[in-house]
């Protein structure tokens, strides 16, 4: 079996699944009204005057939509 021949029979697969993952997901979002989340994280990392490095981690989280 050529190279090209093998790529496409192991991707091809691949695009298919996330294609009708996608397809689907999109479908049933666009059919539902349901309440849905929007997150929005950040991160900041900030270096102390002692050389230690501090992480900090904010999620934000809103209900979005009504039942």
């Amino acid at each position: 079996m050529a190279r090209s021949e093998l790529v496409a029979s192991l991707l091809l697969p691949s695009f298919c699944c996330c294609f009708f993952l996608l397809f689907a997901s999109l479908v049933a979002a666009s059919e539902s009204d349901a309440p849905f989340l929007i997150v929005h994280k950040k991160v900041d990392l900030s270096r102390l005057k002692s050389g230690a490095e501090r992480l900090s981690v904010s999620i934000d989280v809103y209900n979005e939509g009504t039942a």
